[in-house]
Parts: C-alpha cells; sequence; structure tokens
C-alpha cells in the first residue's frame, strides 16, 4: 500500500562451500527496500555463511505516497556472488503497490438555489493528479434547468475537460432555471460523470 512496508524472507536452499552475498535491485516506482533495519540508511544486501545459509533474513519493502490514482508493480531482482560455483542463480519478486488516492470529483457548493428565470453557478475539479485528460459531462437537466460549461461557446455546452496540469483548477458551471407558470418549487439532480485519466467509474451528483 502507498506510504506503507511490507516483509518478505530469503534464504538459501542448499548450503553453500562458501558465503554467499545475495543483492537486491529493480526497486522504482517510489518503492526503496531495506536488508537490515539496524543499519542507517536503507541496505540491499543480505549475506549467508556456510553455518547460518538456511536462516531465513527479511526484507522490508517501502512504497511512497504520490498523488496519482494508479496502482504500479514492481519487479525485484535477487542475484548472488560467491567465491563458489553452487550460487550463481538469480530470483525475482514481482511487488505489488495499492494505490491509496481516491479519485473523486470536487463540486461547491455541494448544493445550489436557482430562482426562476435566474442563474446561479457552482464548481467542478478533480481530487488527484490524473493519468491522462479527464472529462466531466454533465446530465440531469429538466423541469427548465440547463447548464452551461463553457459560456464563451454560442450553445449550452455540457462537459468539462481536466488536463494532468490543469486537474485542481476549478471549472464553472452555469445553472439556468426557466420561469413556469406553476407556483411550485421545483428540485433536480445534476449527475456528473467522468471518463478517461484514471476516472473511468467516477460519478457525483448535484441538488
Amino acid at each position: 500500500m502507498e506510504g506503507g512496508t511490507s516483509a518478505y524472507t530469503v534464504q538459501l536452499s542448499n548450503q553453500p562451500s562458501s558465503a554467499v552475498t545475495v543483492t537486491v535491485g529493480g526497486t522504482g516506482s517510489n518503492v526503496t527496500v531495506d536488508t537490515d533495519s539496524g543499519m542507517q540508511g536503507d541496505q540491499a544486501t543480505l549475506s549467508f555463511t556456510t553455518d547460518h545459509w538456511n536462516t531465513a533474513r527479511t526484507v522490508t519493502v517501502t512504497a511512497a505516497a504520490d498523488n496519482n490514482t494508479i496502482s504500479e508493480a514492481v519487479t525485484l531482482t535477487h542475484t548472488t556472488t560467491s567465491s563458489g560455483t553452487t550460487y550463481s542463480v538469480s530470483q525475482n519478486l514481482r511487488v505489488t503497490v495499492i494505490d491509496n488516492d481516491s479519485s473523486n470529483l470536487v463540486l461547491a457548493p455541494a448544493a445550489v438555489t436557482v430562482a426562476e428565470a435566474g442563474s446561479s453557478t457552482y464548481t467542478v475539479r478533480l481530487a488527484q493528479a490524473p493519468t491522462a485528460d479527464v472529462t466531466v459531462t454533465v446530465s440531469g437537466m429538466a423541469s427548465g434547468v440547463s447548464v452551461d460549461t463553457d459560456s464563451g461557446m454560442d450553445e449550452d455546452q455540457a462537459s468539462l475537460t481536466f488536463t494532468t496540469t490543469n486537474w485542481e483548477t476549478e471549472q464553472t458551471v452555469t445553472v439556468q432555471a426557466a420561469a413556469d407558470t406553476n407556483a411550485r418549487s421545483e428540485t433536480v439532480t445534476l449527475s456528473h460523470s467522468a471518463s478517461g485519466g484514471g476516472y473511468g467509474s467516477v460519478t457525483a451528483d448535484l441538488v
């Protein structure tokens, strides 16, 4: 998990004829390893002797947090060096880092009130950085209610586009309510669905 640690053990399968050193490599994507928590700084080697070859040694894996919403995988390599010939081997371990960020839409305010024949506004932004462009589509307009996501266009627009650079910039949506002849106040729920950039199943509602 991002921001957390996990551990696994390493030991030799057969007694060596001389001391064996196992080197752990392949770290990346904010993943680090430490083979000796008693020493300052992260260590990346394990030493096995002819007497303690089958003693399990612990390797701690740490995954740093990032601001994207992607779960990543890293392959850790394990190579041996020895003065003997028995342990000229290698072994890989695949580590999957589960992302702890949430792909959400941020709507502000959470509800708007619009007078008949009037308008009001709210803003939309992404909660986390996307991996590519994200399109947010507004739907659910009814009962004389319309929205416009781009006042610079001739007709009402109903979608917003966020990029990897402007994802946290609030974009404005204008809500307009047409006049009618009845005396009732009406409620409409506007739905917002996102697609692309790791936001494929994200929705949010505004009442």
